[in-house]
């Protein structure tokens, strides 16, 4: 399993779904999660801003997933939010005892890992090297 650091994957995933206006999907976030963001975060938002949904703030896009976490003793996880700013401990099943992963490593150490695993598997040295 490679994961990424929290804080990375969190602005990553902000300026992919919030600023890049050339994705097909920016549309569809627009009306969905930024209209929700907008309207639930920003004080004195217009009914036109509303309903475009554009250009949610990063503290709002922030606030949200603050909202939705359920931060109880024994239980927390994230609540009806989208895959790409869940929490990858949630997505990923980390929790769960059940889940007996061999490897766990940052993305952010892909090469080494890679090699790792490639040894591990038995592949020849021509192979160690990660594109």
């Amino acid at each position: 399993l490679f994961v990424r650091n929290p804080w990375t994957r969190l602005v990553s995933a902000y300026v992919d779904r919030f600023t890049r206006h050339d994705k097909w999907w920016y549309g569809y976030i627009q009306k969905t999660e930024g209209k929700r963001m907008i309207q639930k975060y920003r004080a004195g938002a217009g009914v036109d801003e509303i309903a475009a949904g554009a250009d949610v703030r990063f503290g709002e896009f922030v606030q949200d997933i603050i909202a939705h976490q359920d931060k109880s003793p024994d239980n927390f996880t994230a609540t009806n939010l989208n895959e790409h700013w869940n929490p990858e401990f949630y997505i990923a099943g980390l929790c769960h005892p059940w889940v007996n992963f061999d490897l766990i490593a940052r993305y952010e150490d892909l090469d080494t890992a890679a090699v790792h695993i490639f040894n591990k598997v038995g592949l020849p040295p021509q192979y160690e090297s990660f594109p």
